[in-house]
C-alpha cells in the first residue's frame, strides 16, 4: 500500500520484512526488477513510474518466493550475512545512537567516501559470501534449483535414455531425503 512513496525515491529501508508475503509478490518483483509499476497514494491519483530506489532489509530470516526465486530478482540482489552473535560482555546498550552522536562527522564522511566508490566502480559487483548465501537461500526456498544444482542429486549415465518418470522420481526421493 506504500509503493507510490517509491516514485522518486532513491533508498527503500524496512527492518524487518515480516511474514515474506510482500517479497513473495508480483508487485515487489517489479519494484526490485526496475519494471515499470503503477499505484495510488491514499485518496490521491494514480502514477506509473520506474522505481530507482535501492532497497535494503534488515532481517533475521530471509523469506521464500513462491514458486522459486526469479533470476531477475537474484541478479539484483546482495546478501550480507551477519552470522557472529555478539556475547553479551561485548554488547553496548543504545550503540547506534552513541555512534550518531559521537561519530556523526567520520560517519558522513564514511558514507560519502562508499557512494563515491560505489559510484566510480558502476554498481555493487559481486561477493562470493554475497553468493553463498544467496545459492544457499535458494536451496532452501526452491527444491527445483536445489536439486538442479545438487551434484549428487542424480547420476545421468550419457550413454542411456532419461525418461521423465525416472527424472520425477529422482526429485520425489530427493525431496524426502532432504525434508522438503
Amino acid at each position: 500500500r506504500y509503493r507510490a512513496e517509491l516514485d522518486g525515491a532513491l533508498l527503500n529501508v524496512a527492518a524487518e520484512l515480516g511474514s515474506g508475503r510482500s517479497v513473495a509478490s508480483a508487485s515487489f518483483k517489479a519494484l526490485v526488477s526496475g519494471d515499470q509499476v503503477s499505484a495510488r497514494r491514499v485518496y490521491g491519483r494514480a502514477v506509473t513510474f520506474t522505481p530507482r530506489a535501492t532497497f535494503v532489509f534488515a532481517t533475521n530470516s530471509l523469506p521464500s518466493f513462491v514458486g522459486g526465486m526469479p533470476a531477475a530478482v537474484c541478479r539484483r540482489l546482495l546478501v550480507v550475512p551477519f552470522d557472529r552473535v555478539i556475547p553479551e560482555s561485548e554488547r553496548v546498550a543504545n550503540i547506534g545512537a552513541m555512534i550518531a552522536e559521537t561519530e556523526r562527522d567520520a560517519v558522513l564522511s564514511w558514507a560519502i567516501a562508499g557512494a563515491v566508490r560505489l559510484a566510480a566502480q558502476g554498481g555493487y559487483g559481486t561477493h562470493e559470501f554475497s553468493e553463498t548465501a544467496i545459492n544457499a537461500w535458494r536451496a532452501e526456498t526452491d527444491p527445483v534449483a536445489a536439486f538442479i544444482s545438487d551434484p549428487s542429486a542424480v547420476v545421468i549415465d550419457a550413454t542411456a535414455r532419461a525418461t521423465v518418470s525416472q527424472l520425477y522420481a529422482a526429485f520425489r526421493d530427493w525431496t524426502r531425503r532432504h525434508g522438503y
